[in-house]
């Protein structure tokens, strides 16, 4: 059974809901796995490189997971390696479209992640385990994911959001079979599969 953490975006904040959400990580993971972290969605913000953003994150990552945690920089020349190696997955969010272009090239992705023993996916990370996902609420239509959770979401979730969102998903869940997560930024949810 693997379990899927999801999260609504921005997990650089300081706050009480990240560190949950990393107590989370921490409570899954034991001394000696292997995380690989995946920055394959460019920043939305910034021009850092994946490197960057891995660096930055590790030191976030190390301070709140008290474990002694290998902690691998996932690169596309071995991605589909790296993740059979890893006993955990992390994706971390920004473009949603040009992560799942990177992803949709490795053919073994769905079924390697299958077999983590924990899948964690921040925003564009999130959107990749859906169903469905909506990337922006207002001028977007819902994206097909790798549908290895059954549910369609959208992170950084606002109440004003709620109408709209709805109404476009159901353009692609007419029968509403699949359970709709909203996430605002920090929050996360937890699915074990």
């Amino acid at each position: 059974m693997t379990k899927y953490i999801l999260h609504g975006g921005v997990t650089r904040l300081e706050n009480d809901l990240n560190k949950k959400f990393y107590s989370e990580i921490s409570n899954s993971l034991r001394d000696g796995d292997e995380l690989l972290m995946c920055y394959f969605a460019p920043s939305m913000s910034s021009n850092r490189t994946e490197r960057e953003k891995f660096d930055q994150y590790l030191a976030i990552f190390q301070k709140y997971i008290p474990k002694d945690i290998k902690y691998v920089f996932a690169t596309r020349e071995n991605f589909i390696e790296q993740l059979r190696k890893a006993d955990a997955l992390y994706i971390h969010g920004g473009g949603t479209s040009e992560l799942f272009s990177d992803l949709k090239k490795f053919p073994e992705f769905v079924e390697e992640v299958k077999k983590k023993k924990v899948v964690i996916g921040s925003s564009a990370g999130a959107y990749a385990l859906a169903e469905y996902s909506i990337d922006y609420a207002e001028n977007s239509e819902p994206l097909q994911g790798f549908g290895i959770l059954p549910i369609k979401i959208f992170c950084h979730f606002e109440d004003r959001f709620r109408k709209i969102l709805e109404e476009k998903f159901k353009k692609v869940d007419q029968n509403g079979e699949l359970e709709l997560v909203l996430l605002r930024d920090c929050e996360m949810r937890i699915f074990e599969k």
